[in-house]
């Protein structure tokens, strides 16, 4: 029953709480419900608020788009625009190497149209070296861009040097979709990098032709260009450049080079100067270095040089410089330096309150030695006294050779003459001692003259002119010996420049005239020849001594006019004697010849001129030369002698056996007398030796067939012992005096033509010694 109970209550229950829960479920529908369609709301609310964003997004994406659209239409119009009107070359291909696409530039560059280019092989027909191309397009393809130089030829043919670039085009993804190339023309470029190139080597060629250093410098003192001279003398064959002088050169060298050329480069001036390099050979030259500053338009500034090796002329100049200086034979100091040592102490001397002296020493009848020794022998002579003169001066004197066998001294801060005395006579004593040369001994002497200095008062010029005056006093007084300079010498000196000066106008104001001297033939006291001397008259000094002024016209020169002019008014007054007085037809003129007019080139040409224009038979005329005139030069003077003696005129020679005379030499002289100087006639009768001269010079014209005339017969006896010696002729002051031409004249006349009289054995004893006949 309790089931059946249960069984009752059971649907109830069921039912009660069907109904809760239907009532709670509709409650909770209903809230579920509520809450759902609150939810739903909810979301439609979201989804709409969400919509209306998704709008307005859409709607600003799709602006976006749309102005990014525009900007890339307008960029890309652009673009086209840029690579259509560009001045660079543009070419694109496909993925396959096909082009495309070329801009105007290209087209006219290269004269192809896209189609033409196309037809005629392709891109790579383009390159002059295909393997270029195939390199580029492998580049490329490889992933990377290439760039370079490269030649490509024109549809015509013509070759163009292009820049060339070449990029890829990828897509998205990165896949190689084509390619883009830019070819920039730089044919002119290249031509003128050819042009510069070109010049630069014709420039290196020039430049290394040359065979002196050249280089240029850069502000940093860097090489950048030399020639072929320079980079070997700096041992770089191919070049240093970049290089400086502190990298080749020892650093005291490099320093000044560096220092010079930064003068250079700052101042801008031309410089040149010597500088010492030493090059790869391990040698130092002097170079003449000239550099000059080259700044360019952009304001680098560079260093140009040109150097010459001037080392050898540097050397010859050091050794012309001893020559300038210094006397070859002896290497003693020369006349020019010993005038500006002496200049020098004579500046000196005021200050120290001491003197200077000069001696002037000229060797004795050197000549002598010259002529019979030869000049080797002479002048080994001069290089041992040269040595010995040394060796007799003190250190700080100065022994010098002025020429020929002329020497000076300089003694320097002496304190009196007595110095300067004992100097030379130290000297003296030195040169005097015997100086053996081969086979041969010589003892040669020296003349000497000293001068003496004033403090202040002289000049290096005097100084040495009053030694040279002293000197020639003391030849004058026999030699062997010095004398000291006195103001009488300078005071001669002055005459005698007076003098010269007066001589040279004397013939043209008719102050010459000419004396005639007899000479007696011997045997017959008759007159057969006159010697012509000149004699002047001068206007204020009466009548002048040739013995002074003869001297002056040989040394100046004068002699030559002078003695033209006396050998023609003597050839002229013998025409008119020999024409006027009729025992005088045969009378010979006997005219002396000076040396300079013995060597004078137109000597014969004037002797013939004057015979023509005078009249005069060239056998009338005789012409007198010094025996030391012809020994000075033998082969020409025979010369000379051969063609006076083809005109017909008689030749003598003068003053015979007073020089150095040959007598081999003797038989070749065309001459026909003989005249034994006055000094061997003065002894006969009391000198044994001065007669047995004159026997043997009687003896050896009569084996050479030569006539004989004495000079100088003064007294009976000694025209006694001529005549018993078979003497020719004679003349001297006891047979006639030189006399005018109007006492000649007399003697001339038939009854005076003879003065037998005073040379007839007879007269000897009756005519006292010395007495003249005129």
């Amino acid at each position: 029953m309790a089931r059946q109970s249960a069984a009752r209550e059971t649907p109830v229950v069921e039912r009660r709480y069907r109904k809760q829960a239907e009532k709670a479920l509709a409650q909770r529908g209903v809230t579920e419900r509520k809450q759902a369609q609150d939810e739903l709301k909810r979301e439609r609310s979201e989804k709409a608020a969400l919509l209306d964003r998704t709008s307005a997004e859409r709607r600003i994406v799709l602006e976006r788009d749309s102005t990014a659209r525009n900007h890339v239409e307008v960029i890309s119009a652009r673009l086209s625009e840029a690579v259509e009107s560009s001045s660079e070359s543009v070419i694109i291909f496909d993925a396959d190497g096909h082009p495309f696409y070329l801009n105007p530039s290209f087209a006219a560059l290269f004269g192809y149209t896209l189609d033409a280019l196309q037809t005629d092989g392709g891109w790579q027909s383009l390159y002059v070296d295909s393997t270029v191309a195939a390199d580029s397009w492998a580049t490329v393809v490889g992933g990377t861009s290439w760039q370079g130089d490269v030649e490509l030829r024109g549809r015509d043919g013509r070759v163009i040097a292009i820049l060339l670039r070449m990029d890829r085009i990828v897509d998205d993804a990165g896949q190689l979709i084509g390619m883009v190339g830019t070819c920039t023309d730089i044919t002119a470029p290249k031509q003128a990098e050819q042009e510069l190139r070109e010049n630069r080597d014709f420039l290196q060629a020039v430049i290394d032709a040359v065979a002196d250093p050249i280089f240029v410098k850069d502000e940093q003192h860097r090489w950048v260009l030399g020639n072929d001279a320079f980079w070997d003398l700096l041992g770089q064959p191919d070049g240093a450049v970049g290089k400086t002088d502190h990298d080749l050169f020892p650093k005291e060298e490099a320093d000044v080079f560096w220092a010079e050329d930064e003068r250079t480069l700052t101042g801008g001036t031309v410089r040149e100067n010597e500088e010492a390099l030493t090059g790869a050979d391990g040698q130092t030259r002097t170079f003449l270095t000239k550099k000059t500053q080259l700044t360019l338009t952009h304001g680098s500034r560079y260093l140009v040089a040109v150097s010459r090796d001037v080392s050898e002329r540097k050397q010859l100049e050091g050794q012309l410089s001893h020559l300038a200086y210094y006397d070859l034979l002896s290497g003693l100091p020369n006349r020019a330096l010993f005038m500006d040592r002496l200049g020098q102490a004579l500046a000196r001397a005021p200050r120290l309150g001491r003197s200077v002296a000069v001696l002037y020493l000229d060797l004795d009848n050197f000549r002598v030695i010259n002529d019979s020794l030869g000049h080797a022998v002479g002048d080994r002579l001069l290089a041992s006294v040269a040595e010995r003169l040394v060796s007799s001066v003190r250190p700080g004197d100065t022994a010098a050779r002025f020429g020929g066998d002329e020497f000076a001294v300089l003694l320097e801060d002496i304190g009196n003459d007595a110095f300067a005395r004992e100097a030379a006579d130290r000297i003296v004593t030195s040169l005097r001692a015997p100086i053996t040369l081969d086979t041969h001994e010589i003892c040669p002497s020296f003349s000497i003259g000293v001068a003496v200095s004033t403090p202040g008062s002289e000049t290096a010029e005097g100084m040495v002119r009053h030694a040279d005056l002293a000197m020639y006093r003391a030849k004058a007084n026999g030699k062997a010996q010095y004398v000291m300079f006195d103001q009488d010498m300078a005071i001669d000196a002055m005459n005698r420049m007076t003098m010269e000066a007066e001589l040279r106008g004397a013939v043209p104001r008719n102050e010459l005239r000419i004396d005639y001297q007899p000479i007696v033939d011997l045997e017959t006291g008759r007159i057969t020849e006159v010697e012509a001397l000149v004699r002047w008259q001068h206007p204020q000094r009466g009548l002048v001594s040739p013995a002074r002024f003869i001297p002056i016209a040989e040394e100046t020169g004068l002699i030559v006019p002078i003695g033209q002019w006396v050998l023609e008014q003597a050839c002229r007054q013998a025409q008119t004697w020999r024409a006027d007085l009729p025992d005088a037809h045969d009378l010979v003129m006997s005219v002396n010849l000076s040396a300079r007019q013995f060597r004078h080139p137109e000597l014969v040409e004037d002797v013939s001129t004057i015979l023509r224009e005078t009249g005069l038979d060239p056998s009338a005329l005789e012409l007198e030369i010094t025996e030391s005139v012809v020994m000075e030069h033998v082969s020409g003077a025979i010369t000379t002698m051969q063609e006076l003696k083809a005109l017909g005129i008689h030749l003598a020679i003068d003053d015979f056996g007073t020089g150095y005379s040959s007598l081999a030499y003797l038989k070749q002289f065309p001459i026909d007398t003989l005249k034994i100087d006055r000094s061997f006639v003065h002894g006969l009768g009391h000198d044994d030796s001065d007669l047995a001269i004159v026997r043997s010079v009687i003896a050896l014209a009569t084996g050479l067939q030569l006539t004989v005339t004495a000079e100088g017969i003064e007294t009976a006896q000694q025209l006694g012992e001529l005549q018993a010696l078979g003497c020719d002729h004679g003349q001297g002051y006891f047979l006639a005096r030189p006399a005018a031409e109007a006492a000649i004249r007399t003697l001339l006349t038939a009854e005076a033509s003879s003065i037998e009289p005073y040379v007839h054995p007879t007269a000897v004893t009756a005519t006292q010694p010395g007495q003249p006949y005129r």
